[in-house]
Formats: C-alpha cells, structure tokens, sequence
C-alpha cells in the first residue's frame, strides 16, 4: 500500500493521472483523497520548495536522525518530498513493466520522477524538494534534540528557515552561538584608540575568547564566523581603579569603552562625572555661536574660543564609543566674562537682548558665575522708547500732563462730536417722500466731505503751530504730529448712524456720504502710523512674545494689538461692502423685472412687493449701511486700543503743553464742522414734503415748479422732448402687453391639457410680504406644511380644495395675471400617481423633512420636495416655481413704473377723499412743529414765500382769475 501522506504533492498527482489511465479510478487509498490533484499551479505548494542543496546547511546531527513519530530517517523524507523541475524517465519508458517467470512477478523497466512542470510553471534545472510534504513528515521532539552546542544553533536556524518557528520551542533563539550582543564578530571588535597603554593580558584576554559561532545569512541558514565570547572577555577583565592615576581625555576613551563593551559594572559609581565628554561642560566648536553684536566684542573675548579655552573632548557615538572632537570649555570661557565684557552694540535695544539672553544661556548655569546685573530680565526686554515704532518725542519743559488727563482730552473730543451729531440730527430736515427718495448732486456731498476734512487738518496743524511757538518745542516735527493726530478715535460712526436713520424704513444715504467720504480720507491718513506700528511689531516680533517682561508691557501690548485690529477691519470692511453691494444690486435687477400689481396679490418670484413698493427702491440696503456703521465702530475701538497704548507707553515721551488748549480748539472745530453740514437742507424737498402734508385740492405753485425742474432736468440729461418720451413710454407698454398675451395664451393650453396626467396647481397668498399660504393642488386634494397653532409643530395637511376656474379664468382674461380672491394660481406640470400613492409619498416626505428653519427647511422646501417625487412633466411655470426663475410670462407680466407726478397725484387724490377736520388739525400741527424746528433764515424765507403763493392762489380761485396764476406759473 501507497502512504500517499508522504508524498509530495507533485508525486501525488503523479500517481493520480497513473491509476485513472490505467483504471479509471478518481481516488488514490480513499474516496475524496484526490482532490484538487488533476488541476495543479504554483500555489499548490503550499510552503513552497527549496534546492536539494540547502540539505547541506543542515548540521549531521540532524541529517542522521530519524522522525520522533514515523521513526524515518531525514534523507529518506527529503527523497519522498523531492522532484525534479521536468518529468524525468529512468530505463525503458516505451515498455515499462515485464513479466518475469523466474520471480512469477512483473518487473519494472522504467522509473519516472515527480516533475514541477505538473504544477503548470517551470523552474531552473536541478533537484528539488517540497517544504510541507517534509515539514509535515519529519517530526522531531524539541526536548531531546540530536544536536547541541554550535550545532544546536545549525539545527534551529535551519528548521526555521525550511518549516518556519512553529516546529520550534517558542523561545528557541535563546542561549544560541548566534553573532550579536554575546557573540562579536572578530572583524567588529573595537579597541580604544590607547589600546597600546592597555595592560598585555587584557590584550591576549581577546583570543583566549575566540569561539566559532552563527552569522545568519539571507536565506536564514547559518554561516559559521570568527568570534569574540563577551560574557569570557569581560568575566576575565579587571580594572585597576585604585592605581591608576589617568585623566582627562585618556581615561575618558578607556572608560566609555569598557562601558560600551561590558558595562558599568567594572566602573565607579560616579565614573559619568570624571568624563572629558561633549554636551554641557564642553561644546562642539561647529555647535558654538556668537551673539549678533559680536563685530564689536573686544578681540580677547573670541580669541578665548580658538586658545585659551579650546580644548579635545569625546563625542559618544551611537555604540557608546569615543570620537575626539574639538571642543570649547564652558567653565573656562565663563569664568572672565560678564556683562560689561562688550559694549557697542551689544548694548543697544535688539542686540542688547540677544546679547543678555545668549549669556544667560551660555554661563548662567555655571557654578559661581555672576556676570549678569540683577535686573537683567528687564535688560532682556525692550525699553519703552524702543517700543515706540517712531524715535521723534516731546518732551516736557514743566511738568507732564497726567496719561489719564491725555486720555480724557481725546474722550472730550468724542463728547463734542456727539453733541454736536444729536445736534445735527435734531436739525435735519427729511428727505423721504412716500414712495421715493431724492438725492442730491454728488458734488455736494464732496463739497462737505472736503469742508471737514479741512477743518480737521487745520485744527492739526493750528495745535502743532501752538506746539512749535512754545519755548522749548520749537523741534517739534509738525508734519509726523499732524499725521498722528489723523488717528485719533472719532465719533464718525455715531454721526452716520443718527444723520442716516431718518425713520425705521428708510436710510438716507446721502446725507451720511459726506462723513463716509471725510472718514476715509482720515482712515487713509490713519494708515502712515498704523502701517508703521504693524512693521515695526512684525519685525521685532512684538506680536509674538517679544514684549515679554518689558516695561509697561499691557499698555505696548493694546497698542499693537490696535494697530493690528485696525489692518484687519481695514482689508474685511471692503470685503463685505462688495458682498452687500452685489446683493444690493441683484435685489434692484430682480425687483426692475417684478410686476408692479394693481391688486392686493402676491406676484410671481419668492420675494414679492405689492402695490409702488415693488419699483426699484433708491434706498441704500441695509446690510450695507450696518456694514459701514459696524466697520466705523470697529475702527473707533481699534483707535481708541491703539491712542490708550501709545499714552501709556510714551508717557512723558508724548507730553505736549498747553493741552487744555489744544483740547478746547478741537472741540470747537467739531461742533462748527457738525453745525455747518446740518445747515445745507434742500429745498425742494421741503416744498415737496410740505406740499404732501398739506394735500391742496389742485396743482399748487410748488408742485407745478416742481414738475417745471422735472420736466427740463429730463430734457436736459436725454435730449428727448416730452412727447418723444411719452411715445417711446407706450410704445415700450404696448410691446410688453403683446409679449403677455402671448405667455398667457400657451399657459392656456397648457391647462386644456388632460392627456399627460392628472394636473398639479400652485396656489399661494402674500400679505405684506409674508406667504400665508403655500399649497399644491392635485384632483380637488391640497397638500401643504402646515402648523399647528396649539403645540407650535409643523405637520403634512392633506385636505379638500376647490379651484375656482371661472374666476381665475376672468382674472386672467381682465388682468392678465391668475389672481383668485388675492390667491394667485398657476399650473406647474402633471403627475400619473394615484390618489393613494400621493398620500404615501407625502407622508414619506414629512417623516424625512426633520426640524423646521425659516430659512433653509421651511414649507417652500417641503412642498419641492414633495413635487420632485411626484411630477411627471413639468408645465411652463415649473422653474418658476421650482427655482425660483422668471420665465417670459413674468418678465411680460411688470407693468409700467409710475412717474414721481402720478405718484404725487395719487397721494393727493386719496387724502382729498379721506381727510377730516381732526386730520386738518394734525396736518397744520405738524406744519407748524416743522416750521418751528427750521432755524435757517433762507427755509424761514422759502416757507413765507410758499405761504403768499398758495394765499394768492386761494384768492385766484374765489374771483375766478385762474388762468391769471397759470400765465404766471407756466414754464
């Protein structure tokens, strides 16, 4: 019988493909043991193969002995696990067996060898042999191994490498003569370099310990070497510690030798501390460097580094041995050198500090060494002259003002300029009319802008004149003292804020322009001194720990960290002002495209306006407008971080005299530059407004000059006539009317529609800018997000809904525009869902809608969602509703902007009807309060005059002599 377990795999399927050629059978012993034999690769060795000649690495202890289990012996299991890399006969393989009578057998003729070519793949000529089929069958008892000594470690490595540790104890490598911390090879061995001044028995102790030993090779075979016993060496050495009298760098190379070879067991205990050794007492000479003043150090001091104090000491390599370097002695360097030592500028400012800290560094932990001054951490740090980014200073004659007076002096100046915007704002007259704002020329408003601006720079240079013409500032840099007083903090943003806001609906932004325009001239000039603290902190790394221990470190601190903050609000307000403004100017393009609705309905697109509030609004935004007050009020801070440091740092360094008057001229220049700007209204409008207060019965003088300057200021800026614009007006009215018919008629038959579906309708409702109500309309079936009034949650509402056609279909035909009872209804496509499946998905929707936000997750999203999923095609008012795009049918749906006249008309018209006489009594009221808060001669003037107009013209009108006053008022 065959013990197929044996075998190698490659003598397996051998022996398969023999017995089924011969009798068909598909099993060698055992039903099943012959599978995956007829269809070999490569990976079918498992563990692999390896040359019949790596046997030669095993030791003969190991060749020689017999498996523990099968008691074969080794070389009859390598020839068992052995093949060839081809198939291979031996003897006559035409007729390989025989009958012989003699024996009354059959004989072979022919033996053929198991060939790697059976596993599909080819392999260099030659004898090899298969690792599981041997490891599988030699098995040895790890406690009564054949081998011992050297050859033990043979036998392991070579197990090992052929079968892998597994068939080996688990800590087989101990104990092994394998090279490494035990065993060292004769060709690594190290001697000190004085190995010649070593005893001669320590030199011989070397080849009495010479033994043969491992060295593992690639393939994990071993490969017997030359090498040095440690445990024999050192057990054997003996060191002289009493005797011997070395020292220095002999004794050091000796002693990290014997350390790094056998330990420190043969040391003192305090050996570490007699080394001549790298680190702290001795620095490398390519690890030594020189404060940055060292071009004016007295030349004894270098020399010490290359003479007297240079020295060889050993670097400890990786193996702990010695490698003599050149060296600076610390202690001798040290001992005569201190502060004073160098002058120069080794004394100045940066150099200074670089100089104390690299002393400190180098000698501070020397024992008995003394060379700082005791105050030396603030020698280490920046005085507070140097702190300043300017070397110009006033200086006091007499005594200096308080940092606190200095401060106080700049609050009062804010003061004055808060009095003088309330003033201001108390004073202003309002420029909104209802429905539209107008502006004036910007020449105007540059006008003021420069008129402050100017009163600024010459309360500066009127406060520096004083300076200079007192005894003892006569030195006094005025341009740099101008320049500084530009940043003072100022009260602009307050101005803005009050002069601005004329009511909760509007901002008027003409009226702040000139502040806005004098600020950033201020700011501009601002920018010298803030530019110059930012460098000078950046470069001497103030921002970053270089204040650290100086003098009056919080106030340096608020003054760069101002400065600072001023640059970043600097590069971000313009930043944001873009943002606003290109918002800005998308809203104006979207609304110029809304229609202007004549009923109270929502029209198409997300935000809707309805009545003379959707034309395009003159007014500023309001992101805007908070943009610039925040980014004032930040600066405002930013100024008043940076003027609180640089007091409390320059101190007596920045003490001009006179101060109470340089305080009070300010204050002055303040009040008058805030009252001039108050002083300018104009005219117009105030005729207009009291025009609109009043509500006459007919065309008053005012509003027919109004109408006069309307009509030449059109003339003049177009070249057209009257009648050419009026022309192109309906021309341009009569092409938008055309283009709507023909939106309306496609959205037509588009509702006649019933063959792609059922139809989906939007409906919604806007009141006062609000949705009130936002559905989809499929079959008479509403759905919605709706909330719940009780709990406050938002909930699917699938409901009953009636769409009125006949009404919709006469707004339609009437006006254009789907209005339903002030609901507006459009189709938006069709859907092939059922009834029940609409249900199913609208509840799905509702699970996954989440936590409500006004913003991002509202009934808009829900709805869109809920369409997405049901919507088979989509109708001409799909994107509209989808995305929020206007289609044609909303670009032709806007109607024509009414001119400021109509709108002036129609205000008339609706309060001749609804005034009363308690309403009579308010209006004249309210004249009279306007009459009272105009202060200026030439509006007292203007309104006496309006006054005799509409008199003469009540007058005109009760002795029929009209057409009189109309000679008298035609353009």
């Amino acid at each position: 019988m065959v013990d197929s377990a044996q075998l190698s795999v490659l003598a397996k399927a051998q022996l398969y493909q023999w017995i089924y050629v011969i009798t068909g059978r598909t099993w060698l012993v055992h039903a099943g043991d012959a599978k995956g034999l007829h269809n070999l690769s490569p990976v079918s060795l498992a563990k692999g193969y390896a040359a019949l000649e790596m046997t030669d690495h095993a030791p003969t202890c190991l060749t020689v002995s017999n498996s523990t289990l099968s008691m074969e012996a080794f070389q009859h299991v390598i020839t068992s696990c052995s093949f060839t890399a081809t198939t291979q006969h031996t003897g006559n393989a035409a007729r390989p067996w025989e009958y012989s009578g003699s024996l009354k057998s059959m004989i072979a003729l022919d033996s053929e060898t198991a060939g790697y070519d059976l596993a599909g793949g080819s392999i260099g000529y030659g004898n090899y042999f298969d690792k599981e089929c041997f490891c599988s069958a030699f098995i040895y008892d790890p406690n009564n191994e054949p081998c011992s000594r050297l050859d033990l470690a043979k036998e392991r490595l070579w197990i090992n490498a052929t079968c892998g540790s597994m068939s080996l104890p688990r800590s087989w490598m101990d104990k092994l003569k394998i090279i490494g911390f035990a065993y060292v090879h004769i060709e690594d061995w190290y001697w000190s370099v004085n190995v010649a001044d070593m005893p001669k028995q320590v030199v011989e102790l070397t080849d009495r310990c010479v033994t043969d030993v491992c060295d593992v090779d690639s393939n994990g075979y071993c490969k017997v070497k030359h090498a040095v016993d440690r445990a024999c060496f050192c057990s054997a050495l003996t060191v002289d510690l009493e005797g011997d009298s070395r020292s220095g760098l002999e004794l050091t190379k000796e002693w990290l030798w014997i350390n790094a070879t056998c330990g420190p067991t043969l040391l003192p205990n305090d050996w570490t501390n007699k080394l001549k050794t790298t680190g702290f007492a001795y620095i490398l000479m390519e690890e030594w460097h020189w404060p940055r003043c060292v071009a004016d150090m007295p030349k004894q001091v270098i020399d010490r580094t290359s003479h007297q104090c240079s020295t060889d000491a050993c670097e400890v390599d990786v193996n702990g041995y010695c490698k003599v370097k050149r060296a600076v002695d610390r202690a001798c360097f040290c001992r005569d050198i201190v502060y004073d030592s160098c002058g120069g500028s080794c004394h100045v400012f940066e150099t200074r500090i670089d100089y104390v800290k690299w002393l400190h560094d180098l000698c501070g932990s020397v024992q008995d060494w003394h060379g700082l001054p005791d105050n030396w951490r603030q020698v280490a740090a920046p005085t507070p002259l140097e702190i300043l980014p300017w070397r110009w200073t006033i200086k006091p004659t007499e005594t200096c003002a308080s940092n606190e007076w200095k401060i106080r002096s700049i609050a009062l100046t804010n003061i004055a300029t808060l009095f003088a915007a309330f003033l201001s704002h108390g004073r202003s007259t309002p420029r909104i009319i209802r429905g539209f704002l107008l502006r004036p020329r910007p020449g105007s408003w540059f006008s003021k802008a420069a008129l402050i601006v100017a009163l600024q720079l010459l309360a500066n240079w009127f406060n520096t004149f004083l300076i200079q013409k007192t005894p003892g500032y006569e030195d006094t840099p005025a341009i740099q003292v101008m320049l500084l007083w530009c940043s003072i903090p100022r009260l602009t943003w307050l101005t803005v804020l009050l002069i601005g806001v004329r009511s909760f609906e509007a901002l008027d932004f003409s009226a702040t322009s000139p502040y806005l325009l004098a600020e950033l001239i201020f700011q501009l000039l601002s920018s010298y001194y803030m530019g110059i603290t930012i460098q000078y902190g950046r470069k001497h790394n103030f921002y970053f720990g270089g204040l650290e221990n100086a003098d009056r470190e919080t106030p340096a601190q608020l003054m760069y960290v101002g400065a600072l903050i001023w640059l970043i609000i600097v590069c971000l307000a313009p930043i944001g002002i873009i943002l606003a403004a290109t918002y800005s100017i998308e809203k104006n393009r979207r609304l110029e495209k809304a229609p202007l609705m004549r009923s109270q309905g929502g029209a198409y697109g997300t935000f809707p306006v309805g009545g003379q509030n959707n034309r395009v609004s003159h007014k500023t935004p309001m992101a805007l407008f908070q943009i610039l007050v925040i980014g004032m009020l930040l600066l405002w801070i930013a100024q008043w971080l940076f003027w609180g440091g640089f007091i409390g740092v320059s101190s007596e360094e920045f003490c001009p005299p006179k101060l109470g008057i340089l305080t009070v001229r300010p204050l002055h220049t303040t009040v008058f530059k805030e009252g001039a700007s108050s002083l300018l209204p104009h005219y117009t409008h105030l005729i207009l407004i009291i025009q609109y207060q009043i509500s006459l019965p007919s065309p008053s003088p005012a509003v027919r000059l109004y109408k006069c300057y309307k009509r030449r200021h059109t003339v003049r800026y177009t070249g057209l006539s009257r009648k050419a614009l009026e022309d192109q007006r309906q021309r341009l009215v009569a092409e938008k009317e055309a283009k709507l018919e023909s939106e309306v008629k496609k959205r037509k038959a588009q509702e006649d529609d019933t063959t792609k579906g059922k139809q989906i309708w939007f409906s919604r409702y806007v009141q006062n800018g609000r949705f009130k109500h936002w559905v989809l309309v499929i079959e008479d079936t509403k759905y919605e997000l709706r909330r719940d009034d009780s709990s406050g949650n938002y909930t699917a509402n699938i409901a009953s809904w009636t769409i009125d056609k006949e009404k919709r279909e006469a707004a339609i035909a009437e006006q254009k525009q789907p209005h339903i009872n002030g609901y507006y209804v459009c189709l938006v496509g069709w859907t092939t869902k059922q009834p029940q499946e609409l249900k199913q998905i609208c509840e799905e929707v509702m699970s996954q809608f989440g936590k409500y936000n006004l913003v991002f997750n509202n009934c808009q999203n829900f709805l869109k969602t809920f369409a997405d999923r049901v919507i088979s095609e989509a109708a001409l008012d799909w994107a509209w509703f989808r995305e929020n795009t206007k289609t044609e049918y909303q670009e032709t749906q806007a109607l024509k902007i009414p001119t400021p006249d109509e709108i002036i008309a129609a205000n008339r018209s609706a309060a001749q009807q609804q005034i009363t006489a308690n309403n009579q009594r308010q209006i004249n009221h309210n004249i009279h309060m306007m009459s009272e808060a105009i202060h200026v001669q030439s509006q007292i003037s203007l309104a006496n005059q309006l006054s005799a107009m509409n008199q003469q013209f009540q007058i005109a009108n009760q002795n029929n002599q009209q057409p009189q006053i109309n000679q008298m008022m035609t353009c």
